[in-house]
């Protein structure tokens, strides 16, 4: 998705040689791209971004700046090619590739998204859905009193949307 640019040299993030400008693919969006994310779960039964040190306290979640592109060979901790931090929630592109997390979910990402390979990096992602992903919840979280029925009651309250217990569910309502 990226394209070269013969103009002015602009403000717009690139990585390349000076002959050869590769703007980066972004997208400033008024509609929301759809994404997936999966999540740890507190004891107190909120998500927790896994990478990130992170609670999401509410369905919307908004990055401490707007995400900037990253170099081919970036590392964890890096500056992005504009030489300034990495900012941005992450998302898959397939739902499949959270499936194996103790909460995944379906958001919807909106202001500057980065493309990706794999996935988006958004200034702003929505919870639209979840999956309360019961077996892998209760490996990680052993010591969970709670029954499904109650973490998801809980969820729902928290973020404002349908919590569904049933991969099959889910992946129904992901490819609808």
């Amino acid at each position: 998705m990226s394209f070269r640019h013969s103009g002015p040299v602009s403000k717009t993030p690139w990585y390349g040689p000076e002959e050869v400008r590769i703007k980066l693919p972004h997208r400033e969006s008024t509609e929301p791209i759809i994404g997936y994310r999966g999540w740890q779960l507190t004891p107190s039964g909120k998500l927790k971004s896994l990478i990130m040190d992170h609670i999401w306290d509410g369905p919307i979640c908004r990055s401490n700046g707007k995400p900037t592109s990253l170099k081919p060979d970036y590392k964890s901790g890096e500056e992005g090619v504009d030489g300034n931090p990495v900012h941005g929630v992450y998302a898959f592109r397939k739902w499949e590739s959270a499936e194996h997390y103790a909460v995944v979910g379906r958001v919807e990402l909106s202001g500057r998204v980065i493309v990706h390979s794999e996935g988006f990096r958004a200034e702003i992602a929505t919870v639209n859905l979840l999956l309360l992903n019961s077996p892998m919840y209760k490996v990680i979280n052993s010591d969970v009193s709670k029954s499904d029925d109650e973490i998801k009651a809980a969820l729902e309250r928290e973020y404002q949307c349908d919590v569904v217990t049933s991969l099959a569910e889910f992946k129904y309502l992901v490819t609808e």
